[in-house]
C-alpha cells in the first residue's frame, strides 16, 4: 500500500520551537534504506550541540532534495571522482 503524502492533511504543532542550524550530518544505513540526519548548533565559545535528530526513508530523502533544489533553484553537478594513478 502506498500513501499519497501530498493529499494528508497537515496537523501543525505551534509548541514545537523552531531551531537554527549550523551544521547536518547523515548517516545512510548499508542494510535497509533509511537515513539518519542530525542537525547541530553552534554554541559559544566553541562547540557544536546537537539541536534536532530525524529519521526517513533514502525515497523521502530524495523527495526533500528534490524539493529544496527546486525551491532554492539550485541543481549541484556531482563531484568528479579523482582518478587512481598506477
Amino acid at each position: 500500500m502506498q500513501l499519497d503524502l501530498a493529499k494528508l492533511e497537515k496537523e501543525l504543532d505551534s509548541t514545537l520551537k523552531t531551531l537554527w542550524v549550523d551544521r547536518m550530518e547523515i548517516n545512510v544505513r548499508g542494510d535497509l534504506p533509511i537515513a539518519l540526519l542530525r542537525f547541530f548548533s553552534v554554541v559559544p565559545p566553541d562547540k557544536l550541540s546537537e539541536a534536532c535528530r530525524m529519521q526517513t526513508s533514502l525515497t523521502h530523502l530524495q523527495a526533500i532534495v528534490d524539493s529544496l533544489s527546486r525551491t532554492l533553484n539550485y541543481y549541484p553537478t556531482k563531484p568528479s571522482v579523482p582518478v587512481a594513478q598506477s
